[in-house]
């Protein structure tokens, strides 16, 4: 109960001072330089990462309580995806990795999935790969329609995964 309590105290905050650092960036307050726009750029994402976590202890709570459920929606998988790998794209341009998406011949239909869902699983792999990549490498991602789903596929150049470690995933 104390977490769903202090997310929920704390998501109101971070979500006020994201939409004040979108409207600076979009100069809807004034003109900025350059410099400003990027180092505001920066503290724009980590506000995203840290409303995330937020939203990550909520669902723990919900778990928890018994309350967590996946809600289903036909989604246009390809645009998705790509739109996802655009915004997780800045912030792997910051660590100077480049983020590669290698799209199928095959046209994927809509798909249904859980947005919430994937978008937790998506961000945890991608936040991985750019943490643990060294700059001026790449992450790939690629993805194509199998019989029974779509396969997705997140390749980078960093250091691995530890012997120890694997079996966690």
């Amino acid at each position: 109960e104390f977490i769903s309590i202090a997310a929920h105290q704390l998501r109101t905050p971070l979500s006020a001072f994201k939409w004040t650092l979108r409207m600076i960036i979009d100069g809807d307050v004034g003109l900025i330089s350059a410099q400003q726009a990027e180092f505001l750029e920066r503290g724009y994402q980590i506000n995203e990462h840290m409303i995330k976590l937020v939203n990550d202890l909520l669902n723990a709570a919900r778990i928890e309580e018994g309350r967590f459920g996946y809600t289903f929606t036909p989604v246009d998988f390809v645009t998705y995806l790509k739109d996802f790998i655009d915004r997780f794209t800045r912030q792997a341009l910051s660590r100077r990795i480049s983020i590669v998406s290698r799209e199928p011949s095959e046209a994927i239909a809509l798909v249904n999935i859980d947005k919430a869902g994937m978008d937790i699983v998506l961000q945890n792999i991608l936040d991985n790969s750019v943490k643990y990549s060294h700059p001026g490498s790449s992450v790939t991602i690629s993805w194509e329609r199998l019989p029974q789903h779509i396969e997705v596929r997140i390749a980078d150049e960093g250091i691995g995964i530890p012997a120890n470690r694997i079996h966690r995933i």
